[in-house]
């Protein structure tokens, strides 16, 4: 995963060791379980559903949308629709939750917790319904809207399929892209991981930056030490 967008971290490469990633659905339920609402509300109820695959079962009305995740809500949106097809809210109102879910205002989340769990309460156990409203409440910490996990994920498996597929080209476009000199040791670790020849800067041969030299990758004159790029330049030059 390292060089793999918004899967590098520690935390992303454990849950999608954990987890298990088999399909694209996955990925974005993986890019928002992660968040730190979402995984402190439900996040290892979700990993023993999906281990057992079966979790749990709402209600009937809300399965549509919510059987796709075991049962348990990650995204905003699911939290707007249990809101409303649930506990009987307006769409505005379901809205006003998401706000505040989205921007980690618990006064304004709070507000809405009677009307919530009272409407729920009709078509479910009072007691499910305050189970599910805690999992919303502890959510408003940090959760993601769906759209933008799908967008995020996206990203995620263009990045991994080029350094599946284009491991020069994608491990070079990331060291001539990255600034931090440890992150870029880092990178060049895992190309001796990868099995990329990393060749040494070359008066003859390096231009600025690191490229793609036959089945290695060149250093550039602006990697050695106290050469910077414009320097490096007018030396090639």
């Amino acid at each position: 995963t390292l060089g793999v967008f918004q899967a590098e971290k520690s935390p992303s490469t454990k849950l999608i060791v954990k987890m298990g990633v088999d399909n694209f659905s996955d990925l974005v339920i993986s890019n928002a379980l992660v968040r730190p609402g979402a995984w402190n509300a439900i996040g290892e109820d979700y990993l023993k559903a999906k281990k057992k695959g079966k979790g749990v079962k709402v209600h009937d009305d809300v399965s549509y949308f919510m059987d796709d995740t075991f049962g348990y809500p990650i995204y905003q949106e699911q939290m707007m629709k249990l809101s409303i097809d649930l506990a009987g809210f307006t769409v505005v109102e379901s809205n006003g939750l998401r706000r505040g879910i989205g921007k980690k205002k618990k006064e304004i989340v709070d507000s809405y917790k009677k009307q919530f769990v009272d409407g729920a309460s009709k078509k479910i156990d009072k007691k499910v319904a305050e189970k599910i409203w805690k999992s919303m409440e502890e959510a408003a910490a940090y959760a993601f809207p769906k759209a933008h996990a799908v967008v995020y994920s996206l990203l995620s498996y263009q990045t991994a399929w080029l350094k599946l597929h284009y491991p020069l080209e994608f491990m070079c476009a990331l060291m001539r892209n990255e600034k931090d000199k440890d992150v870029i040791t880092d990178y060049l670790l895992e190309c001796k991981a990868m099995g990329i020849t990393i060749k040494l800067p070359h008066i003859n041969y390096s231009g600025p930056h690191f490229q793609v030299e036959g089945d290695a990758l060149r250093m550039g004159l602006g990697n050695v030490k106290y050469l910077s790029p414009l320097l490096a330049e007018r030396i090639i030059k």
